[in-house]
C-alpha cells in the first residue's frame, strides 16, 4: 500500500502488514517508469532508515539514468533501543 510521496523525487513509502506488524520500505521509481522493471534492494545499517540511506549514497542518480526500481526497506527498532526508550520515557 503505497502511503505517501518521500522528500526525494521519486522516492515513495509503502506499508505491508508482515506476522501482524506494520512494516515499511521506500521505493525509487524512475521517471519513465511504465511497468516491469529491474529492481537492486538496498539495506541499511542499523541506527538509520531507508530514506536516510537514499540520501547518502546517491544510487537513485543512476537508477533514474539506467531505468530500474530501488527498493529500501526500513528495519524494526532493535530490542535494545526500545529498552533505552521505554527507560527514558519511565524516568
Amino acid at each position: 500500500m503505497k502511503q505517501s510521496q518521500g522528500e526525494f523525487e521519486g522516492l515513495a513509502t509503502y506499508t505491508i502488514e508482515v506476522d501482524g506488524q506494520e512494516r515499511s520500505y521506500e521505493v525509487f521509481e524512475p521517471s519513465a517508469y511504465a511497468g516491469k522493471l529491474p529492481a537492486i534492494f538496498m539495506f541499511h545499517g542499523s541506527q538509520s532508515s531507508g530514506e536516510e540511506l537514499s540520501k547518502y549514497i546517491e544510487f537513485n542518480k543512476i537508477a533514474e539514468k539506467e531505468k530500474y526500481l530501488v527498493i529500501y526497506p526500513n528495519a524494526l527498532l532493535a530490542i535494545g533501543l526500545r529498552l533505552v526508550i521505554v527507560i527514558l520515557l519511565t524516568g
